[in-house]
């Protein structure tokens, strides 16, 4: 607790640049969703309603490809190590961050131009000119729900065969995918007013509203693909640390080289299916509160409310800036909102509950963690031993033999063993750290005088440099 000038609260990188995210990246999300809404407004939603279909369907390639477009950019502009290394997308500053070279930036656009004609091409085929998405379109709302009661009948009969046991743990499992999202809960902030925004918004042509549901496929895959570039990598970028340092018992993370953590394959996938799980079970409240308790939805409202906060999400990845993707939800869903032309269309005391929520996680989540990490580290050990430290300083023949770097010899070293008998390295002698092992069993340099290093089988001191 008396190491505040740890935190970076005045700098750019800091503290202060993720509050300020909270109000940047839902704005700007709000004004990309609003400025695609616009557009699709009046240039097909407000025509009559066969001209508006007949638009739609011809724009379906022009948005699906749109959509491709933003998602090529700016993976091809992250750029990997492998891609970098092929074309030199950006250079590697020395404060480890990426400059990105503006020569190339006519090629990343050309390739991302690529791939979303190329699958604008694919969906004039796949929509505009395809039968079955003509029928699909001009389906009746009665038609359909005659179609979801007729599955639910069936679904009903084949689970009479299922034995009882594994049909209750079936529905627990997909309780939380069984959920209305749509109807407003009474009891939900307020209500009053989300009724409200549902009687002020304008109702489209039912065809070309379905017509947009393909659309909203891909920009809805594409927000989740956004939020594991974001969201959780935020989450377990710190995993990867904390388990780097206990897997390694390296400590200088931050040192001028701008060393990186290494991420292992399975804490990504630890983190991609958790958030799955997360969804499974509770998602649907997140939607409940973002989808028509917030403002009237509907599948051309949906698609640019996805494709602003995608692109605000994207953008900020490749920034390194680390946003929510509810944040930039929240915000496209506002941006939207506000283009139906009255400030009634908005439940703006959700919108408040929601903010409120924003500014409560980080202090809360700083008490919380800070709470735990003080009862661990000074929770008693069984395995303590308060009276044999590890500061050493090793004589240079041992030090060569472990092929330690120059600059680490200057100042000493310091091992540690772990509780696999591995040694850990801790980068300066000058950092005290107690051995909590009983004994180290790992094999030593040939040559190494065990006298001069031991002490009832643990490293206690050994000669000067």
């Amino acid at each position: 607790m008396g190491r505040v000038h740890r935190l970076h609260w005045n700098e750019c990188s800091g503290v202060v640049k993720i509050v300020c995210s909270w109000f940047i990246s839902p704005a700007l999300a709000a004004g990309l969703a609003g400025t695609v809404f616009l557009f699709t407004k009046y240039a097909i939603l407000k025509t009559d309603a066969e001209t508006s279909y007949k638009r739609a369907k011809l724009a379906m390639p022009f948005y699906v490809g749109m959509a491709w477009f933003v998602v090529a950019f700016f993976f091809c502009l992250k750029g990997g190590p492998a891609l970098n290394g092929e074309f030199k997308i950006y250079n590697k500053m020395d404060d480890g961050t990426k400059e990105i070279r503006t020569k190339v930036l006519p090629t990343v656009f050309g390739v991302a131009f690529g791939v979303g004609a190329f699958c604008g091409i694919i969906a004039l085929f796949a929509f505009t000119l395809n039968p079955k998405f003509e029928e699909y379109c001009r389906k009746t709302e009665e038609e359909e729900l005659a179609e979801i009661k007729a599955k639910a009948e069936a679904k009903a009969k084949s689970d009479e065969n299922v034995n009882p046991i594994m049909l209750s743990v079936q529905k627990y499992l997909t309780s939380g995918l069984d959920k209305d999202c749509v109807v407003i809960d009474d009891n939900a902030v307020g209500a009053d007013m989300a009724h409200k925004a549902q009687d002020v918004a304008e109702v489209y042509f039912e065809p070309t509203e379905r017509a947009f549901r393909f659309v909203q496929v891909f920009t809805a895959s594409f927000s989740s693909l956004s939020h594991g570039a974001n969201d959780v990598a935020n989450a377990i970028g710190p995993f990867c640390t904390v388990f780097h340092v206990w897997n390694t018992g390296y400590t200088e993370l931050n040192g001028d080289g701008g060393k990186k953590v290494p991420v292992e394959t399975w804490i990504l996938a630890f983190g991609g299916i958790f958030i799955d799980i997360g969804l499974a079970f509770d998602g649907w409240r997140i939607m409940q509160n973002l989808g028509n308790n917030l403002t009237y939805q509907s599948p051309a409202r949906g698609f640019c409310m996805e494709i602003g906060a995608l692109t605000t999400v994207l953008l900020a990845s490749q920034q390194g800036i680390p946003v929510s993707t509810t944040h930039c939800m929240t915000g496209a869903t506002v941006g939207v909102g506000i283009c139906n032309g009255d400030a009634a269309s908005i439940n703006w005391l959700m919108v408040c509950w929601a903010s409120f929520g924003w500014f409560i996680t980080l202090p809360c989540a700083g008490i919380v963690a800070g709470l735990v990490f003080a009862f661990v580290t000074k929770a008693p050990k069984l395995l303590s031993r308060p009276d044999q430290t590890t500061i050493l300083n090793f004589n240079s023949t041992f030090l060569d033999e472990l092929n330690v770097p120059e600059n680490h010899k200057a100042r000493g070293m310091c091992f540690v063993q772990s509780g696999c008998n591995n040694v850990r390295f801790i980068k300066y002698f000058d950092q005290f750290v107690n051995d909590n092992q009983a004994k180290y069993t790992g094999d030593l340099p040939t040559g190494f005088n065990q006298t001069e290093g031991f002490e009832d089988d643990r490293f206690t001191w050994s000669t000067k440099l």
